[in-house]
């Protein structure tokens, strides 16, 4: 949720393509240290945050339908980013 809050105000990623790819990897970077310190996470699974990404994408456009239809703009560049999602790697 953090990072998707991130992607949304302030590096796109959500609405747009990512302007500032390598804030998120930042932020991806100090979130899973502090995460590591209490809970390992397997190398398979941090390779499939940018599948996780694009479901998070897909999720929230199906949840604000309503809204989007009313931003005509806004609803094509989120259906641009879901069938063009850029690769992310950490």
């Amino acid at each position: 949720m953090p990072a998707q809050g991130l992607m949304f105000d302030t590096t796109g990623g959500m609405l747009s393509p990512f302007t500032d790819e390598d804030r998120v990897k930042r932020f991806y970077h100090s979130f899973l240290n502090g995460y590591e310190t209490q809970n390992h996470i397997e190398d398979k699974w941090l390779r499939k945050i940018g599948t996780f990404l694009v479901y998070r994408r897909m999720l929230l456009f199906t949840c604000m339908q309503d809204w989007l239809n009313t931003e005509p703009e806004l609803k094509q560049g989120f259906i641009s980013n879901i069938l063009n999602p850029m690769e992310f790697h950490l």
